[in-house]
């Protein structure tokens, strides 16, 4: 009896855990668009969209918006992700040579990133140093965010942070160290030049649950 009851426990314990190791879904990305605005060239400026998560995410990969579908005119593309008055959380140079993928009427350039926590209710910017951006009116049904993510304008105490944030000044090597104030809110429209994907904060499924009860039952059936 007592054998059987390890055997019963390891295969029960393997099993919680491969079943662990499955509970991460594929990477979503952050927008899609219908349609493109139009164009502008950025390369004087950090550009970005403010949003809010919906339910907690992970963020896996950042990434760049070819409005043009041109490619990006092998320029390399700096891309961050801000939490408001806090210093940047994640920061990645996109290679010009990073394959296109299909982003509805645009393409968007990614790469892998750290793993990083990005909470609901918190308000985020997504920015990017890149060859073009450009934006949409913020009611656009030109372009649709990802179930769990809310993009616009939110205001913290006194300061109103408008969807469209930009920081002039910006150079090709470098991204500013945090989002505050010096950002210039000037925009009522999303600025989209960066973007991102980003995966469901992982919860048990109902079969991780049920092996875990069996494991239980099976040990008090045992004592």
């Amino acid at each position: 009896m007592r054998f059987m009851r390890v055997v019963l426990s390891t295969l029960v314990c393997a099993a919680v855990v491969a079943c662990a190791g499955n509970l991460r879904a594929d990477s979503i990305p952050a927008l899609s668009f219908a349609a493109k605005g139009t164009t502008y060239n950025g390369l004087n400026y950090v550009v970005g969209a403010c949003f809010s998560p919906n339910v907690d995410i992970v963020l896996t990969h950042l990434g760049v918006i070819d409005g043009d579908l041109n490619g990006m005119e092998d320029v390399d593309a700096l891309v961050g992700l801000y939490e408001w008055n806090q210093p940047i959380i994640a920061s990645a140079t996109i290679p010009s040579t990073t394959t296109a993928e299909s982003a509805g009427a645009v393409n968007a350039y990614y790469i892998d990133v750290e793993d990083v926590t990005l909470y609901a209710g918190h308000h985020y910017l997504v920015a990017s140093h890149s060859a073009d951006y450009f934006y949409l009116a913020p009611t656009s049904p030109d372009y649709t965010p990802a179930p769990d993510l809310t993009y616009g304008q939110f205001t913290v105490g006194s300061d109103t942070r408008y969807p469209g944030q930009a920081e002039p000044g910006g150079t090709p090597t470098a991204l500013p160290t945090s989002w505050d104030t010096e950002w210039s809110p000037n925009s009522a429209s999303p600025f989209f030049g960066g973007t991102f994907k980003y995966e469901a904060v992982p919860e048990p499924s109902a079969l991780l649950l049920l092996l875990s009860g069996m494991l239980a039952a099976m040990w008090r059936r045992n004592r």
